[in-house]
């Protein structure tokens, strides 16, 4: 399911972004643009997905808006 893809995706990138050791530049440098767009299109997508009781946004979790509200405000 893409939208699993998708979030694991954020996941990852934000569990590098928060302790993983490597510069929050490269992190930044490779990763926001795809970042910013799949949780962008995670949050717009409130339709429910076949077979499940959730919807794209409730796949967010604290930690991916977080780590998305400081990479959005990150400048390098």
């Amino acid at each position: 399911m893409i939208a699993i893809d998708g979030t694991n995706a954020l996941k990852i990138t934000a569990a590098m972004w928060i302790d993983c050791g490597v510069s929050k530049n490269l992190i930044y440098d490779l990763f926001f643009d795809r970042y910013k767009s799949i949780y962008c299109q995670l949050f717009a997508h409130t339709m429910l997905l076949p077979d499940v009781d959730y919807c794209g946004k409730d796949l967010i979790t604290e930690t991916v808006k977080k780590v998305y509200a400081e990479m959005s405000s990150w400048s390098v």
